[in-house]
């Protein structure tokens, strides 16, 4: 898993903004790069505190250029303040990122996710998360009481890939999503 430290990047002040971000923007760009399996990458936010504008003008792109490297954008280590300014651009913005702790050993705990996901979504995300893994097909069967169609199960699946909240291995014709990080 790669892990990009911000502390090593962020100014005396330890507040990362806007301006900032767009000075260390190409550093944080140098240590990404496409990956031929789909793999997480973990933004440190570990001793540096983020603005609204840090995150609109710096995380937003990265994500969704890491996404096209076939890597999904981790938060981790964010403070309360942090986590405050993130949720509040997440409810003016609709939209989600998954966040977690780490250690200096790379452990993993308290993931979730911030920002805005419908009762349905949560539901896809934990049964993935209880399945390990699984295809549209597979989602399709296990739920068939709610009559779901398959293209339905795929399209909702992509989305929560879309969004970086899953991660989509393709099998063939067919995909498989699973969870970007779990727990040690």
């Amino acid at each position: 898993m790669n892990r990009i430290f911000l502390k090593e990047m962020v100014p005396p002040s330890g507040l990362l903004t806007g301006l900032t971000g767009l000075k260390i923007y190409s550093r944080i760009l140098e240590q990404l790069g496409a990956v031929q399996v789909p793999q997480p990458i973990l933004l440190d936010f570990q001793e540096a505190s983020a603005t609204g504008s840090f995150f609109s003008q710096v995380v937003f792109p990265i994500r969704d250029y890491a996404r096209r490297l076939n890597q999904y954008l981790v938060l981790s280590n964010l403070n309360p303040e942090t986590r405050l300014e993130l949720a509040w651009l997440l409810e003016v913005n609709p939209d989600t990122f998954l966040v977690c702790e780490t250690d200096s050993h790379d452990n993993v705990s308290n993931i979730a996710w911030i920002g805005g996901l419908d009762e349905r979504q949560c539901g896809i995300l934990s049964a993935i998360s209880a399945l390990g893994g699984a295809d549209a097909t597979t989602l399709s069967k296990k739920f068939k009481e709610d009559h779901i169609g398959i293209t339905a199960w795929n399209n909702r699946l992509s989305a929560l890939s879309d969004k970086g909240l899953l991660i989509e291995n393709k099998s063939g014709r067919s995909k498989i999503y699973k969870p970007v990080i779990k727990e040690n």
